[in-house]
């Protein structure tokens, strides 16, 4: 009984991973004063893809980056990562039972999937780092420092997740 848990618990853990992580996109955008044109839910490439009005322009030329932008670009992943600790904490304040199991896999998803993700974007200048490393210009050295160092804390901290569940 506990594996059905688990699995029905991954399952809501990613969808509530991925959907935070998209609408943070949304709510940055909207604060720094980007129009929001449209989101495409779960069919883009595998995922989500929000539709920023000039983000194509902003993407295929030689303007300069402004800080807006990068904020829209990082909201997500940096949201994410930062409850993802947050469930850590929570996790070892908690009594065993089944909401504690649920955070259990909350914190595994949000410390993994999105360090991965940005791990991956930063060694190939694609997806949420891409503007964020063409600001960079020559220094696109530092996102790649910054995401293994945090990929690597939250290997850490997933392995003493699962180390203390097991």
């Amino acid at each position: 009984m506990k594996y059905i848990y688990i699995f029905g618990f991954l399952i809501v853990s990613v969808l509530v991973q991925h959907i935070i992580h998209e609408l943070m996109h949304v709510f940055v955008a909207r604060m720094q004063g980007l129009k929001v044109e449209k989101i495409q839910w779960f069919t883009y490439h595998g995922g989500t893809k929000i539709y920023v009005k000039n983000e194509e322009k902003i993407i295929n030329s030689e303007m300069p980056i402004t800080k807006q932008w990068i904020l829209m670009n990082i909201a997500g992943i940096s949201t994410t990562t930062v409850l993802g600790y947050i469930f850590v904490v929570v996790f070892y304040l908690l009594p065993m039972n089944l909401f504690k199991l649920f955070v259990w896999e909350l914190a595994i998803v949000f410390l993994l999937t999105d360090s991965s993700y940005l791990l991956f974007c930063a060694f190939n200048s694609i997806g949420d780092l891409y503007l964020v490393n063409r600001y960079l210009a020559n220094k696109r050295y530092i996102t790649k420092i910054i995401a293994v160092f945090i990929f690597g804390i939250n290997c850490g901290l997933t392995f003493l997740l699962v180390k203390y569940q097991g």
